[in-house]
């Protein structure tokens, strides 16, 4: 697979990936995800998301591996129906804008010095995990969220942008990679969109 073709898939399976999102946020309604329990919403989401990511990490076949992207692509649309529904169109459209932006900034910066964000990955990893023990201790704890959190959280994915595309690039051309490499650009960027939904919405 040439540089272009990798590269091209890259790009293809984000587009897919976001436009069965924008087609899920068209056709289902949050009043729908809402009447199923809570507990089997977010059961069926991580059942979802974690044998979609496990799916593509250890099949090696295309069509398998595909599939797992988009259980991935399901798991996460659901969310995005629900974080889309209550919020103003124009703060969706300015986080798409920004998220985009984001995203073109972080992959340039991966692409220019690969070698830094190789280095940061454990601590982002690290910092990842703090974030959620905060966020836990926060909604069952103080029973409150505090708005920094979505900063922090942002920063931090925005450095995973970077570190993946860093690995992509270096990774061999073939399929698999750039599946792999996709799917972890995708979830990146949709929990940095959640996040500035979140930020927009309560500066608005």
């Amino acid at each position: 697979m040439s540089d272009g073709t990798y590269n091209f898939t890259i790009g293809a399976l984000l587009c897919w990936g976001l436009f069965v999102n924008w087609l899920m946020i068209q056709s289902i309604s949050a009043e729908s995800l809402l009447a199923v329990p809570m507990w089997a919403f977010l059961v069926g989401y991580f059942v979802l998301s974690i044998a979609g990511v496990l799916i593509v990490g250890m099949s090696s076949s295309p069509l398998v591996g595909l599939i797992g992207y988009n259980m991935i692509v399901a798991a996460f649309g659901a969310i995005l129906c629900l974080a889309v529904s209550f919020v103003d169109p124009d703060v969706v459209f300015q986080a798409v804008q920004t998220t985009g932006l984001i995203t073109a900034i972080m992959m340039f910066l991966g692409s220019m010095f690969p070698a830094f964000f190789k280095r940061i990955s454990g601590a982002l990893f690290i910092s990842l995990l703090v974030m959620i023990v905060v966020e836990l201790v926060q909604i069952f704890v103080l029973k409150a969220t505090q708005g920094w959190t979505d900063w922090v959280v942002v920063m931090i994915f925005c450095g995973f942008i970077g570190h993946d595309w860093a690995v992509a690039n270096e990774a061999p051309r073939n399929f698999r990679n750039a599946l792999n490499g996709a799917v972890s650009l995708y979830m990146n960027i949709i929990n940095i969109f959640v996040r500035l939904l979140e930020i927009y919405n309560k500066v608005k």
